[in-house]
């Protein structure tokens, strides 16, 4: 229910002022919490197609293209999320912002650096720990 309400709020915010573009990034979060992510991918379009969204948004946006098997769409919108991040003190996200982004590009060298950052960043127990080094071991074949 809280969702359903949250939606309808966020409706009206944008019926009020269609320029808000956090209204649009927060209806695209409560759709993806509702499993409803071709509504949330036209929610996060219209959040970022003025280019002034935030880093977690453009993030959120690739990884939701990712998931639903968009790579040449997330490529983009995931390289803007890791140039819009802070470089001191990065978000909690940005392992998984360069693993996606390295998944999206392939076994290529441009992947190799996003890999490697993956490593940096994630935690060392990570699931993905073994695959980010299978995949740089095979890259660099």
């Amino acid at each position: 229910g809280a969702v359903k309400d949250a939606e309808i709020d966020l409706r009206r915010a944008l019926e009020l002022s269609p320029s808000r573009l956090e209204a649009h990034a927060a209806l695209a979060e409560a759709y993806m919490q509702t499993g409803k992510e071709q509504e949330a991918l036209v929610e996060w379009k219209a959040a970022l197609g003025s280019g002034h969204g935030e880093a977690f948004w453009y993030f959120r946006y690739g990884k939701l293209l990712f998931d639903n098997r968009q790579l040449a769409e997330a490529k983009p919108e995931l390289e803007r999320a890791l140039e819009k991040a802070p470089k001191e003190n990065p978000p909690p996200w940005i392992w998984e912002a360069h693993r996606t982004l390295a998944l999206c590009l392939g076994r290529t060298r441009e992947a190799i650096p996003h890999w490697e950052a993956f490593i940096e960043h994630a935690e060392k127990n990570s699931p993905y720990m073994t695959e980010a080094l299978r995949e740089l071991k095979a890259i660099v074949k």
